[in-house]
């Protein structure tokens, strides 16, 4: 699967970020993160994350960065019905 995080300008600005897993475990396979100035980055993250987990902090290169939004590809992982929830957490 993979899924879009939408960000907005009126988010304000970013150092840092990081992923919270909720409901169900996921396997990430890859994330992007697509910033204000049209810049990509590529995060390595290949790595499951249980449900209540949460991904490492990533910092952001530079100062403070706008992002428009983070893309990430993942499998859900376990027997229990139902999707995986995956919340985007960001530090001003």
């Amino acid at each position: 699967d993979r899924d879009v995080i939408l960000v907005t300008g009126v988010e304000g600005l970013f150092s840092k970020i990081k992923l919270k897993v909720l409901h169900r475990g996921i396997q990430i396979v890859g994330l992007k993160i697509f910033y204000g100035n049209g810049d990509v980055g590529d995060v390595a993250i290949r790595r499951f994350i249980g449900r209540g987990g949460e991904t490492r902090i990533i910092d952001l290169p530079g100062t403070k960065r706008v992002i428009k939004k983070v893309e990430f590809v993942y499998r859900t992982v376990g027997v229990r019905p139902g999707r995986a929830t995956v919340q985007l957490w960001g530090r001003h």
